[in-house]
């Protein structure tokens, strides 16, 4: 009887942008508390699975051998973009997506990954095409689409992953910046 293998897989997570270390955006006190809702956030299907995807050519790609998300990548992008915007807009109140019953955001952010992955060398792709949506009168006030790329800072997953999170980071402050471009209602 052969005896048992250790499994050698390992697990990644995306990480949210560090905090600020001052008040990204001061409000007056006469400008109510900015509410949003993050996602849905709908991902390529070929993203939809636990092995992490990696870019060989413009169209083919190879799933990681035991190299694995932690938990399903569309709630992981969904939650940390969440993070990186309440970070950035200094406000507590990001939700994601599905929301908290009973809550009405001003704002939902609804976004769709073309694509979200790296090349063999560790150089991060998102493609992503996103929109804003007033709740309360149902207008659309925003429709974008970000292209964005990072180089790892080292080789192997670890940094390729590190990268990732860049990415969302930077489409994090894209969405930050068109959001703070918006009316906001007064008390």
């Amino acid at each position: 009887m052969l005896p048992p293998q250790p499994d050698p897989s390992r697990f990644f997570v995306l990480t949210a942008m560090d905090p600020p270390t001052a008040d990204p955006s001061p409000t007056s006190d006469r400008v109510r508390p900015l509410t949003l809702a993050v996602g849905p956030v709908r991902l390529a299907p070929y993203l939809d699975r636990n092995d992490l995807a990696i870019r060989l050519s413009a169209d083919e790609i190879r799933y990681s051998d035991g190299e694995r998300w932690a938990e399903p990548l569309e709630r992981n992008v969904t939650n940390v973009l969440a993070l990186n915007l309440s970070r950035l807009l200094g406000t507590a109140r990001v939700f994601a997506y599905p929301r908290p019953a009973g809550l009405l955001p001003a704002y939902q952010i609804d976004v769709e990954i073309g694509r979200l992955d790296t090349t063999r060398g560790g150089e991060a792709t998102l493609a992503a095409h996103w929109t804003i949506e007033n709740l309360g009168t149902r207008d659309l006030l925003a429709s974008r689409d970000s292209y964005l790329t990072r180089a790892a800072a080292g080789s192997g997953t670890p940094a390729a992953v590190a990268a990732l999170s860049g990415v969302l980071a930077e489409l994090s402050q894209e969405i930050a910046s068109t959001v703070r471009d918006l009316p906001r209602k007064t008390a």
